[in-house]
């Protein structure tokens, strides 16, 4: 028993060194850095540059593409910082995120694809992986157990990516620059948007799957109240958007995405502007997924966004050199 029990901690000591040195060439040599994922390092700059109050749009892709946070910017006199980035790193990873950020006084837009509600996506999925080899710090916004079961079940993709960067460090390789004309860190604005402002049509098809499912996970719902309520103690202000959903997409998910809204309103702490029939646009308003908008959706739904949400928003006025709310 003794000698059973010896080899399982060896074992256990192994993994453990393993991970650790992982960890430690990720750290050294972190991947993709012109890739997609590395927009929320410029993301989490932009925070860490400004002062509250400020307003800042929690969300995935959808915010990425649908949004025009200069004009947010200059509508509210808010500084604007937007995190939307990727819905399959899981509501509890968004929102952990911005609970490392906001502070009394800031305005939260959140807004989580239909997607986000389904079993199973609450933990995000195997791109965790390549976000951490792409930005390590962002395991700081890891909160569950069921994140870090669900990287270390894709160990095999960490192993990979040391292999390939230590091979690439011996052969004095630089890490390729990404040529995707669409998802690429430096086609984000300032603020944290994606330019699609030069894509005025949609580029790809896409198709809707069907749903087999009529109700929101219940865990997605209490994370999102959770949230509220960790805010609404910090002083910050919460406030709910519905994201922009092609129009056959919506069709195929209709009885699925209004149970999703009953079970949102009922929780307290959050100023819902709008609701989810709003943001239903034509298939060609859309590029590569029925939530990512091209120019011209983004300039529609912008248009309808402005109109719900600056009435939630107090003005600012300038006194002197300083900014304060009304």
């Amino acid at each position: 028993m003794k000698r059973f029990l010896k080899k399982i901690f060896l074992l256990c000591a192994l993994i453990a060194t393993s991970l650790a040195v992982m960890f430690v060439i990720i750290c050294i040599y972190p991947d993709h850095q012109d890739g997609y994922y590395a927009a929320l390092i410029d993301k989490h700059e932009r925070l860490n540059s400004t002062t509250p109050p400020r307003i800042i749009l929690v969300g995935g892709s959808s915010f990425a593409f649908g949004s025009k946070s200069d004009v947010l910017e200059k509508k509210t006199g808010y500084p604007v910082t937007n995190l939307g980035l990727y819905g399959g790193f899981g509501p509890h990873f968004m929102l952990t995120d911005a609970k490392r950020f906001i502070q009394k006084g800031d305005i939260v837009i959140v807004s989580l694809e239909h997607e986000e509600y389904h079993p199973n996506v609450i933990d995000g999925g195997e791109e965790m992986v390549n976000l951490i080899t792409t930005y390590p710090e962002s395991i700081l916004s890891l909160s569950t157990f069921a994140e870090y079961k669900n990287i270390f079940s894709h160990i095999l993709m960490f192993l990979k990516s040391d292999i390939r960067k230590i091979e690439n460090a011996v052969r004095g390789h630089a890490a390729d620059e990404c040529s995707d004309p669409i998802y690429c860190r430096r086609l984000f604005n300032k603020f944290g948007d994606a330019n699609n402002s030069n894509i005025a049509t949609a580029t790809k098809k896409f198709t809707a799957t069907p749903i087999t499912i009529d109700t929101p996970n219940k865990d997605t719902i209490k994370a999102v109240g959770e949230f509220s309520e960790y805010a609404t103690k910090k002083g910050v202000t919460v406030i709910y958007s519905f994201p922009p959903i092609a129009e056959s997409f919506y069709l195929q998910k209709e009885m699925f995405i209004t149970e999703m809204e009953k079970s949102l309103r009922p929780l307290p702490n959050i100023i819902f502007v709008d609701n989810s029939k709003d943001y239903v646009f034509p298939d060609e308003l859309f590029l590569d997924t029925p939530h990512h908008l091209n120019a011209r959706g983004r300039d529609k739904k912008m248009d309808i966004f402005l109109e719900r949400i600056l009435p939630a928003i107090p003005t600012k006025k300038i006194i002197g050199p300083s900014i304060v709310p009304l």
